[in-house]
């Protein structure tokens, strides 16, 4: 008796096509990615290492060497690390559609495409950090938070920012009683200001 095309006992068949194309997505994200997790500040964190982990793309077919450009410093606040970055535009758009600021673009063209800051190689905006929380990966960095701790070494207390009228909510990231860095709490329905995050800077400084 054949199995129902459409029906239940299709969905094993199907749900192992899915993986496998997920596996060579993977692949092909990871094709210039550095496997720096245990120093990245994303690990534990990383999108792109849990779908690793979840669809097993453990090992590279590319015996090519991996590419590799310096990381820039946008400001203080912000820093890029060109090889990190899987090109999935989210920095670009909620800079654009989310803050209107505009702040970030892409340049060149295919494989060669890069995030680019408004000025030549500086970013000139109010440091708001979205599109640091909204990274997947490592490639966007906080200048604060940078190699100071492991996300599964902190606890996460919910909170209300009450450094202006907005009531924005966010999520301290507290180890030793110190507070590490704030993210927003309900992204996208909330979106802290940078008046937030310079006060958990403050903090932490």
């Amino acid at each position: 008796m054949h199995a129902r095309r459409n029906g239940r006992h299709d969905r094993p068949h199907r749900y192992a096509a899915n993986s496998r194309c997920a596996q060579g997505n993977a692949r092909i994200l990871l094709t210039n990615h550095p496997l720096d997790c245990p120093v990245c500040d994303k690990g534990g964190e990383c999108e792109l290492q849990d779908m690793v982990f979840r669809y097993g793309a453990e090992t590279s077919r590319f015996i090519e060497e991996k590419l590799h450009v310096p990381e820039e410093k946008w400001s203080e606040a912000v820093y890029y690390d060109a090889p990190r970055c899987i090109l999935c535009f989210r920095c670009v758009r909620v800079c654009d559609e989310g803050m209107g600021v505009k702040a970030l673009g892409v340049g060149q063209r295919g494989v060669n495409s890069v995030i680019i800051p408004n000025l030549e190689n500086r970013l000139n905006c109010v440091e708001c950090g979205m599109c640091i929380d909204i990274c997947p990966v490592g490639a966007l960095t906080s200048g604060t938070y940078r190699y100071k701790t492991r996300p599964w070494e902190m606890i996460y207390e919910p909170t209300t920012c009450a450094h202006c009228s907005n009531g924005c909510k966010v999520t301290l990231s507290i180890r030793n009683n110190e507070i590490l860095r704030a993210n927003n709490a309900t992204f996208p329905e909330s979106m802290a200001t940078s008046s937030a995050r310079r006060a958990a800077s403050a903090m932490t400084s």
